[in-house]
């Protein structure tokens, strides 16, 4: 996030910030009004019927893409940042 203060400032680091929150709390709204669709059946049926190693295994490597592209961001936004 210090990044993102840093880029944009307080005020929209903080507006980030709070949509990224309530973003998790939508999602989940979302999925619950919506489970009768095609494709949130599969993606649910697909978690309950693989075993914990291999929804692990998928978590790791989405959060270590997230991880990846997060970090080059804010070398990014380093680099051109004057301190």
């Amino acid at each position: 996030m210090i990044p993102l203060f840093l880029k944009f400032g307080t005020k929209l680091g903080k507006l980030f910030n709070f949509i990224i929150f309530f973003m998790f709390f939508s999602i989940s709204n979302f999925i619950m009004q919506n489970k009768d669709e095609i494709l949130i059946k599969n993606i649910l049926n697909f978690i309950i019927n693989n075993n914990g190693a291999t929804l692990t295994i998928i978590s790791i490597i989405i959060l270590a893409c997230i991880y990846i592209l997060s970090m080059h961001f804010s070398f990014k936004i380093y680099a051109n940042k004057d301190f």
